[in-house]
């Protein structure tokens, strides 16, 4: 796999190289098309009925872009702090671990200690059957792309893995750059790229997942939507990427600590 590294590399520049011509390639396929055509009069025609000039929403529309803009590079920065306070975590786990288990009383110490060791394990096997997903997903994705003849179908495979961690979004965040480069092949190829993205995450979704995750963690698809919306309203993009692994945590936490300890009800698994 030595070669991986240099051709994901040099495709990754030719990724970041090819955005500007691409999107005066789409802009102008734009300004042909009768879609964008129409778009055009439809804008023509609400700054009219405002009493405005076309022109007149070029400072509303830039401040849109600006605003998107912000948001994207937040959530980039966000995730970039994530990884390296993750990165610190584990590179010195077990130091944390010990001092997290002593502020807990004595008498209590044992029974934390194998929850703590129970939220290890489940973690892990969470983490390996997202890894093998994704895994999928971008291969999946990579030969697709390849055999439709999309430019840079290895780097944008690679993207339709990594953002297959984030749930729901994710799909959509990867699919954006793979339809856009399909547009400057024509629009045939981008509706078959975006049929591509479709079958690859219902399969993922309704057929591949839920056959890693029986194994990995048992996980109740409702309160897993649920989960996704509370945290994702609570602490934004980072909440989306962390709520599976802390709804993972908070059954764990509540079926050891309340209902066995609190309640009682020791029942076996």
């Amino acid at each position: 796999m030595a070669w991986a590294g240099p051709a994901l590399s040099e495709q990754f520049r030719q990724l970041i190289g090819s955005l500007p011509s691409a999107w005066d390639q789409i802009s102008g396929w734009l300004s042909d098309s009768s879609v964008g055509q129409f778009l055009e009069r439809r804008m023509e025609n609400a700054s009219q009925s405002g009493g405005g000039s076309p022109t007149g929403s070029l400072p509303t529309l830039f401040s849109y872009v600006t605003g998107t803009l912000n948001t994207v590079m937040g959530s980039v920065a966000n995730g970039v702090l994530m990884l390296t306070v993750a990165i610190f975590l584990a590179l010195d786990a077990p130091m944390y671990r010990g001092g997290a288990l002593r502020l807990v009383p004595l008498s209590y110490r044992a029974r934390a200690r194998a929850i703590a060791d129970e939220l290890g394990r489940a973690l892990g096997r969470w983490m390996g059957g997202q890894a093998l997903d994704m895994a999928a997903v971008a291969l999946a994705t990579g030969l697709g792309l390849w055999l439709l003849g999309v430019p840079l179908a290895l780097v944008l495979g690679l993207i339709a893995g990594l953002t297959n961690i984030i749930p729901l979004v994710g799909p959509f965040l990867s699919g954006i750059p793979a339809v856009l480069f399909a547009l400057t092949q024509g629009f045939d190829m981008a509706i078959y790229v975006a049929l591509l993205f479709v079958v690859v995450q219902q399969v993922e979704g309704n057929l591949l997942m839920p056959l890693i995750q029986r194994f990995a963690a048992d996980l109740p698809p409702a309160l897993t939507v649920l989960a996704i919306l509370a945290f994702g309203s609570l602490f934004g993009f980072a909440g989306i990427v962390l709520a599976t692994p802390l709804l993972l945590v908070a059954i764990i936490l509540i079926k050891r600590i309340y209902i066995e300890d609190v309640l009682g009800d020791r029942q076996e698994d």
